[in-house]
């Protein structure tokens, strides 16, 4: 049992003792030690309420920050753990302190705290329909089975899949609410645009590069930063009106992104394309590709890819919730306003850093039964529909309880120096101590409650202050959002499919205004292919970018 769960039980008998009852009796009933009741009737303080000027943050302030988590849980707008944390830290910084929460102070705020807990949040959403039956998962794997693919080496299968990501923050978390609630409803971040990515793997754990779809007429350089352009040379980019992939971006992806890939690594060899039987995948066009570039392509039944897809099964789950998480501690998202496509971009790209690897593709081919070959892992799926075949649910494995280390001491002892000017309650009541250790008037009962009231109105005054510059940080954020931004379209090259990162610098270089010029052809080496000089030395990240280049007869 818990020291919490103690204190809890003494209380009640505690109060049934006051109530006239005897104390051993109310020992007994609430299952509380009578020496632990003892002390509390004799007036011993626990050991929370002796240490409670040792806290991190005074009582007051932790009253003040609970209030205002189950203000909002009420409202619908239960702060995030990251929130909350953020908001207590402010908290701590206007009273004066320099140091940072530990890893592990929410733990300890909970359980001195009853008026709040942690709590599961849910996003209101409809539910898709299930459609997995055992017939249609038995149809899939029949078809991986054929005879056609069995010659076929297991590093030459792929997935392909879009996962569509709203900007915004989205997603189920854990929040701060009210003790006696168990779910917490809390509403989201601003909802914003819709975008699409489309992600392929390998079975021997490879991922090809991203295919970001963005809602819009047109590609936009204000999208981007230049600064971190290299970090997505090899990813390509698109808008479409609504977001979403369409037909003639599937046989782009398909011409630009995968068959360069697969020839490269297999050469003129077939391989296997597993995908859904989306009209995009199934129109004529992108038949005859895979035709003759010797790609096999194998449909599931539909409403089976969360059972049997890899990217569904294995990656997009983590991915979306690596993203959230990553999403969530931004400054805009922490804020409370909607994420930029800036802001999404990059953290899409680490959650793909973190989450992508080759272990992780390759266990998500293996639990979904394609490799190792094992049907009984999808017909175990508690989401299966069983009809007249009786099949056993896979039971989830008890998840281990990983130890942490210990969170440091953050208030160390401070040394003594000559009596300074205040700049919170915290620091007032260190100093009162100091002085009452020294000289006996200031342990006199009217010196004592003057340091109280006087560190009660600092950290009043500390919790105005943290409210009122979140607020100003909010507001500031809005206004410099507000501002006008100059538009750029990106334009391709004729004949080039998606946008690159070397069409975006090339844009944001014309909207800077500079010029270059072709005399300085023979100086740029241009990798990959024929391009013209302005194009090599406009893509190549030297210090060329800030120069205007003219040619030396006009010098």
């Amino acid at each position: 049992m818990s020291s919490f769960d103690i204190q809890k039980r003494a209380q009640a008998a505690v109060r049934d003792v006051k109530l006239g009852a005897a104390t051993r009796e109310s020992a007994r009933k609430w299952l509380a030690p009578r020496s632990y009741i003892q002390r509390r009737l004799a007036g011993v303080p626990t050991r929370s309420e002796f240490n409670k000027d040792q806290q991190v943050l005074s009582p007051l302030l932790e009253d003040e920050l609970a209030h205002w988590a189950v203000g909002q849980a009420r409202l619908g707008f239960a702060p995030a753990l990251v929130k909350f944390r953020f908001m207590a830290q402010r908290m701590l910084n206007a009273s004066g302190a320099s140091h940072t929460l530990g890893q592990r102070w929410h733990t300890r705020f909970l359980a001195r705290n009853e008026s709040v807990k942690t709590a599961r949040s849910k996003m209101i959403n409809y539910s898709r329909v299930n459609g997995a039956t055992v017939a249609n998962i038995n149809v899939f794997f029949d078809r991986l089975d054929a005879p056609e693919l069995a010659n076929i080496p297991f590093e030459r299968f792929y997935n392909t899949d879009e996962m569509g990501i709203g900007q915004g923050v989205g997603g189920d978390h854990w929040v701060v609410a009210e003790a006696t609630s168990h779910l917490a409803l809390k509403k989201d971040v601003e909802k914003g645009e819709w975008i699409t990515a489309l992600e392929c793997v390998g079975c021997d754990g490879v991922a090809l590069p991203p295919l970001v779809i963005f809602k819009g007429a047109d590609v936009q350089s204000q999208w981007f930063s230049v600064q971190d352009g290299h970090l997505w040379d090899d990813w390509r980019f698109r808008a479409s009106p609504r977001g979403w992939t369409s037909n003639p971006t599937a046989l782009d992806w398909i011409q630009d992104i995968f068959i360069p890939h697969i020839r490269s690594r297999h050469g003129n060899k077939w391989v296997v394309l597993v995908c859904d039987g989306h009209e995009s995948h199934t129109n004529d066009d992108f038949l005859w590709l895979c035709l003759s570039n010797k790609i096999w392509l194998v449909f599931y039944e539909p409403h089976c890819s969360h059972i049997v897809q890899v990217l569904d099964v294995g990656v997009f789950g983590l991915l979306k919730r690596r993203l959230r998480i990553v999403l969530r501690e931004c400054p805009n998202a922490v804020l409370g306003l909607k994420p930029t496509k800036m802001d999404m971009l990059k953290a899409y790209r680490q959650a793909r850093v973190d989450v992508l690897t080759p272990s992780t593709i390759r266990n998500a081919w293996k639990t979904a039964g394609i490799h190792p070959r094992d049907r009984s892992k999808p017909l175990s799926s508690k989401y299966v529909i069983l009809e007249d075949v009786g099949v056993a649910r896979a039971r989830s494995k008890p998840s281990e309880v990983v130890e942490k280390e210990p969170t440091p001491d953050f208030l160390a002892e401070l040394a003594p120096t000559p009596i300074k000017t205040p700049s919170g309650g915290q620091e007032l009541r260190n100093s009162s101590r100091k002085l009452a250790a020294t000289d006996p008037t200031f342990r006199m009962p009217s010196q004592r409650l003057f340091i109280r009231k006087a560190s009660k109105a600092l950290d009043q005054s500390a919790s105005r202050i943290a409210h009122l510059e979140a607020q100003v940080d909010y507001l500031q954020t809005k206004l410099d959002r507000k501002a006008t931004r100059v538009r750029q379209k990106v334009r391709i090259a004729p004949g080039q499919r998606f946008v690159r990162m070397a069409d975006i610098r090339r844009a944001k270089r014309r909207l800077r205004g500079r010029v270059v010029y072709e005399d300085e052809a023979s100086d740029v080496e241009v990798p990959g292919g024929p391009r013209n000089a302005i194009e090599a030395i406009e893509d190549d990240g030297t210090e060329a970018e800030d120069c205007i280049i003219v040619k030396n007869n006009e010098i």
